[in-house]
């Protein structure tokens, strides 16, 4: 059993309050791998015949029995599994009762599934199983399998397991009602059924610790590897020169500003949320863990209300900002702060940072959520809090999205859905070079089709870095990316140099590329067709920093990992 030692670090003269560190015995990480072929993901019909994911483009859960082969599964014989799952795309819509019994082939190796009938249900499956009751899938919108620990601990454990084996789980269902999940054939490797595991060795550095040491990734692909070092540059060697000083992360962490935790750090921390995604490089989260402990630092009850909280501390605030200087009171600001604060306990959660993410969740539950309940008035159900503007609007569905990951509520994920429907039918389709593409006004309207105006550039970048997080949980789909991603790479963004209209709609100018190199506007180039954005973000890099090797901004690196990602 690891043996967690907690240290509690004294104030310093500055009086600010450091955060508790849990420092473990064992080192703990994350695997994420999927099914990369067809020949990977079989099922086996109720009369025994075998059949491929290709046959259909999907995978019909409980009334076939469905394997899935993840090969290079890297995890040391013997690893203690702390928490393993599935991750599924649903392709169709489905809610009945139904039980699948999830299992293991119980061998060192798992060879390849083969035409033979019954060649899934006749093999050697683990003693140990998983009952699985998946509730209600929508298509679209991920899904995952309860915690299947036991079963891949009864592999590992055995004496001619290997680091790098493959792994077979078998589903065997009651075919009372149907799951039908997408598979890798007709569908891709980006939403292909992926396998989570997280698992603890002895020695080393736990998750949760600012200090523990963190092993790369074998998840970056040699697309990647360029982009995901200079990134790796930008937190191990930090290079931020004075006039970019407001955007190195650890000042930013100490400043407890909600203006800047909601803008700048928000920024910064979605890129790092991003780029785990698509790598799996549980560096990047030590580095979100190391920021996000600073943060905590700064929290203080300012109010005496019971509640901690951060400030409104915006030196030249405009005329609607002055009355929240020094306050907790700027909603629009603590929505923004809070939403990015959700996504990073999910994303400390995921990849094993257990204590992290459990004082988040509960600091956003029981101090953020309940002060605003209590001003509201609102004891329970949602909304709660809003702020019809886009940028809030879609920064808000992340809250609700994420603390429906954390908490288990289905209040969140049912408002995050609501949501994400009235921001859909904000959409105004125009027609781009590369087809269909949104645009859209600054102000949410939820009623009527009337315009007030396009939502400014500045904003821009809030909304549309938003859009890809939600996009990689499934909440936004890829058509509906395809056509934000159209808009921005043929009406807010000017040329291929980084120069940008001053709204989404393509009228005026704003910026210069040192902006477009400094901030996601490029995020939603994995969903742009043309290459503009890509190529403008490229461009932007190659201009602005001249050690490229050791670049002193994140953004661009950040982009491009995820961008050439799965």
């Amino acid at each position: 059993m690891p043996v967690a030692v907690a240290l509690l670090l004294a104030a310093c003269s500055s009086g600010i309050e450091r955060p508790e560190v849990d420092l473990e015995t064992t080192s703990r990480q994350t695997l994420r791998t999927w099914i990369r072929s067809g020949a990977d993901d079989r099922a086996e019909t109720r009369s025994g015949a075998m059949t491929t994911g290709s046959a259909r483009n999907t995978l019909t859960f409980s009334r076939d029995t469905v394997g899935l082969r993840f090969t290079n599964v890297t995890i040391p014989q013997g690893a203690r599994i702390t928490n393993a799952f599935v991750r599924f795309m649903p392709h169709t819509s489905d809610s009945g009762s139904t039980t699948i019994t999830v299992r293991a082939q119980d061998v060192n190796s798992a060879p390849q599934f083969t035409n033979a009938n019954r060649n899934i249900s006749s093999r050697n499956l683990t003693s140990a199983s998983v009952s699985w009751q998946p509730g209600a899938w929508r298509a679209g919108q991920v899904a995952e399998t309860n915690d299947l620990s036991r079963v891949i601990q009864q592999v590992v454990n055995r004496s001619g397991w290997r680091s790098g084996n493959a792994l077979v789980l078998v589903f065997t269902g009651d075919n009372r009602a149907v799951r039908t999940a997408r598979a890798v054939d007709g569908w891709g490797t980006r939403i292909a059924p992926t396998l989570y595991v997280t698992y603890e060795t002895s020695g080393g550095s736990g998750a949760g610790s600012s200090s523990g040491s963190t092993a790369p990734s074998s998840n970056v692909s040699s697309s990647q590897r360029v982009w995901h070092d200079r990134l790796l540059s930008t937190i191990n060697n930090p290079n931020y020169a004075s006039g970019q000083a407001a955007l190195d992360p650890m000042r930013m962490a100490a400043s407890g500003d909600l203006n800047v935790y909601g803008r700048n750090m928000n920024h910064y921390l979605t890129s790092l949320i991003l780029a785990y995604r698509t790598t799996g490089d549980r560096r990047l989260v030590q580095q979100i863990d190391t920021v996000m402990n600073r943060m905590r630092g700064t929290l203080r009850d300012t109010t005496g209300d019971g509640f901690r909280n951060w400030r409104y501390l915006m030196r030249n605030p405009d005329p609607g900002g002055r009355q929240h200087v020094g306050r907790d009171t700027h909603e629009m600001e603590e929505i923004l702060t809070h939403s990015v604060v959700a996504a990073a306990a999910y994303t400390l959660r995921q990849a094993g940072f257990n204590s992290s993410a459990n004082f988040w969740t509960n600091y956003l539950r029981n101090d953020f959520e309940a002060k605003w309940r209590r001003r509201k008035g609102v004891r329970s159900g949602f909304p709660f809090l809003t702020r019809n503007l886009m940028h809030p609007y879609v920064q808000w569905i992340r809250y609700h999205h994420y603390m429906g990951k954390l908490t288990g509520d289905s209040g969140y994920t049912a408002e995050a859905r609501r949501m994400a429907r009235i921001v859909e039918n904000n959409m105004r389709s125009v027609n781009t070079p590369s087809g269909t593409g949104y645009i859209w006004d600054h102000r949410v309207q939820l009623s009527g089709r009337a315009s007030n105006g396009c939502q400014p550039m500045v904003y821009v970048r809030l909304t549309t870095q938003a859009m890809a997080d939600l996009a990689t949980q499934g909440v936004f789909s890829n058509t509906f990316m395809q056509r934000v991603a159209n808009g921005m790479a043929h009406r807010g963004l000017r040329n291929t140099s980084g120069g940008m209209a001053g709204n989404i709609c393509g009228s005026g100018s704003y910026g210069t590329v040192n902006l477009f190199n400094a901030f996601p506007y490029a995020q939603i180039a994995r969903w742009d067709r043309s290459g503009r954005l890509r190529t403008a973000a490229e461009r932007a890099f190659n201009a602005v920093e001249r050690n490229q090797s050791r670049p002193r901004l994140y953004n661009i690196p950040a982009t491009m990992v995820f961008t050439l990602g799965r």
